[in-house]
């Protein structure tokens, strides 16, 4: 890793832990969601979405035991209801509590993320393809906003995803969006920003609306919004094998690492 992927990282991660405090905290009670720390170690839970990256246990090693916090909190996640517990291997994680480790306590690989940057004295908007409107939400749009996040990611309808990110709508920090596809709400994409970075944190477009560029004009919007709030770079987090990758790609974004995610099943959906 380069200084500059070095700096970038530790901006990024930041950023990342702020966004998810900020979502965890503010979600309604009926979604089961909250945020704890444990002996020095983030955790957030989403009860009613079975996701092994939206119920993450973040930098284990920063425990003094972390063999013990780990059973302490796998145990209070279980007491709450929560079905799918997430643990991953970030790049400055203990070599010790690497994947061997990780792997010894329950969890199996699930899915590989990657982390993207750009600098965004570098961006320039792309025009929006045809029949695609950006618009910036309230909470009047909330229903819509959920209901196309649980679409896009193959949720149930009723699945917690959507509307834990709905209920950040208007909060410190975060703007959200809804890309109109010939009328009609067809994808929708939050953004966050803090310490003048801008993080792309969730997009999702409804089966019916893809290949049309409405992700493409979301990351545009995003950029813009993130340049014009004083931003100097921007970030996001992505799904290795999702179209999301390349879009970011497409905009010039970066890597800046990649992290597997592993999971472990603590009951039965």
């Amino acid at each position: 890793m380069t200084p500059q992927q070095r700096a970038v990282m530790e901006r990024v991660d930041q950023v990342e832990e702020k966004s998810f405090v900020s979502l965890y905290e503010h979600a309604p009670p009926e979604l089961n969601a909250g945020h704890f720390v444990e002996d020095g170690v983030s955790v957030a839970w989403l009860g009613s979405y079975a996701d092994a990256a939206f119920t993450a246990i973040s930098a284990i090693d920063a425990a003094p035991d972390p063999d013990a916090t780990l059973a302490r909190i796998l145990e209070r996640l279980r007491q709450t209801g929560v079905a799918v517990v997430g643990l991953d291997d970030h790049p400055d994680l203990d070599p010790a509590y690497g994947h061997d480790w990780i792997v010894a306590q329950g969890f199996e690989p699930d899915s590989e993320e990657q982390i993207d940057w750009m600098p965004l004295d570098t961006f320039t908007p792309e025009p929006t393809a045809p029949g695609i409107r950006v618009e910036q939400i309230s909470d009047d749009d909330a229903a819509d906003f959920a209901s196309i996040l649980n679409e896009g990611f193959g949720a149930a309808a009723d699945a917690g995803l959507g509307p834990i990110f709905a209920s950040v709508i208007g909060k410190p920090g975060w703007l959200h969006y809804i890309a109109y596809v010939d009328g009609e709400p067809g994808a929708a994409a939050a953004l966050f920003i803090a310490d003048n970075v801008a993080d792309c944190f969730i997009a999702a477009t409804r089966p019916s609306a893809r290949r049309r560029g409405a992700q493409t004009a979301l990351i545009n919007r995003r950029l813009q919004d993130g340049r014009t709030a004083g931003c100097d770079i921007a970030t996001a987090q992505s799904v290795i094998g999702s179209a999301s990758p390349r879009n970011f790609g497409r905009r010039g974004f970066m890597p800046v690492y990649r992290r597997t995610i592993y999971a472990r099943r603590l009951r039965e959906c």
